[in-house]
């Protein structure tokens, strides 16, 4: 994901506070889908629909992700779709319903015929990875030990995902753990899916659930609006609408 992250925007039919209901969504295929006109992801796609459920439009916005963590922590931003942490739990009132799940995993170039079964297998090999983007304790641990030994084999934090792919692709370097579904996304925008190969080797599986600002002036008011979202996705579910998205968006 980029750190510069897309603001989508519940605007509310009526207000708390002199403002509208807002809420905050990476830039982040194929969940959510910036550049494109046509196809939106299907977070973005869960958004609208449940948001229309609860009478309110949707429109987009950016910010730095470390913006977007402080104003939800602020209640400046109201509803987000995020996965769950303890730490963040603390502010935030969590969904029960799963709104979509996502995998990461590692991903290397064709180039690399290395069997990759754990972190330590990728002793050896260059590994680019996003600005920002832990998708495990483990390997947190283990790239920032491999940036303070140094050496001869790098370890690259990048800001574009597409960069991710083109460097892999171009034998760069050799691998990256990365949101599958994404890469695969971008690999085949692209046309360099045929140049990486998905090494089978996933770190991790997590859910993503609707979450709302303890601090927003929304929740203090009414609560409920989370739970009425839940009940949403719940009735999309039931009405084979969210297994359709799954399939339209590859997932």
């Amino acid at each position: 994901m980029k750190l510069l992250l897309s603001i989508i925007c519940f605007v509310a039919t009526t207000s708390a506070s002199g403002r509208s209901l807002t809420a905050s969504a990476p830039d982040w295929p194929p969940f959510f889908i910036q550049e494109s006109k046509t196809a939106r992801g299907m977070g973005w796609e869960i958004l609208s629909q449940c948001g229309e459920k609860i009478d309110s439009n949707v429109s987009f916005d950016m910010y730095p992700i470390r913006r977007m963590f402080k104003q939800m922590e602020q209640g400046d931003l109201d509803i987000n779709i995020m996965s769950y942490k303890n730490d963040r739990a603390k502010i935030l009132e969590y969904g029960k319903e799963v709104v979509f799940s996502n995998t990461y995993a590692v991903w290397t170039g064709v180039h690399v015929k290395k069997t990759i079964r754990r972190i330590s297998d990728l002793d050896g090999l260059s590994v680019g990875q996003l600005v920002g983007l832990r998708p495990s304790d483990q390997f947190r641990d283990y790239f920032e030990q491999r940036k303070r030994k140094g050496g001869t084999v790098e370890s690259l934090e990048l800001n574009d995902p597409d960069q991710v792919v083109k460097m892999l692709a171009k034998k760069r370097i050799d691998a990256t753990i990365v949101s599958s579904p994404e890469i695969r996304w971008r690999s085949k925008k692209l046309q360099l899916q045929d140049k990486i190969r998905n090494t089978n080797f996933s770190l991790q599986t997590q859910d993503y659930f609707f979450v709302m600002s303890k601090n927003s002036p929304f929740y203090k008011r009414d609560p409920s609006i989370i739970r009425r979202l839940d009940t949403c996705v719940k009735a999309m579910k039931l009405s084979g609408r969210w297994q359709s998205l799954k399939k339209q968006y590859d997932l």
